[in-house]
């Protein structure tokens, strides 16, 4: 069974910057990229283009396999329910999504509503990457 090509996004606001979390998800729901980066905006819409547009560059330069259908679902972790429609008009003003969705015929759609268990599981990895690491805290060896 094929499904729709997804991505998840988690966003987090930390020290006056914005950690984002990305997964990217085929059409036979494997996992083909994910990642966490730091923004400087502590803009949260702003912060989940920025992922999806990560998301839509590795689809573009690395052309996985089982990333061709035509649509594109996008979940994100909010808890306004007003930024849906926020986002997809960001995503409609981006050039470059934009330019992605004409070349490749790709409709982008917004499902926050009715998460599989599946979905929250991928939502959980974006929010896992957003989490503020601390290495080693405390337990530096002393240099002489």
């Amino acid at each position: 069974m094929r499904d729709d090509m997804k991505v998840y996004t988690s966003v987090n606001d930390y020290n006056y910057s914005t950690n984002v979390g990305v997964v990217l998800v085929g059409d036979m729901n494997q996992v083909y990229f994910e990642d966490g980066f730091k923004l400087t905006t502590q803009d949260k819409v702003s912060a989940h283009v920025y992922g999806l547009k990560r998301a839509i560059s590795f689809v573009k330069n690395m052309k996985p396999l089982y990333c061709q259908k035509n649509i594109l679902e996008i979940f994100h972790d909010n808890v306004r329910v007003d930024m849906d429609k926020e986002i997809m008009d960001r995503i409609e003003a981006d050039e470059y999504i934009r330019r992605f969705v004409e070349g490749k015929d790709v409709k982008i759609s917004a499902k926050n509503k009715d998460l599989t268990d599946f979905d929250r599981e991928m939502l959980m990895r974006a929010g896992i990457k957003v989490a503020p690491r601390i290495f080693n805290k405390g337990y530096e060896k002393e240099r002489f």
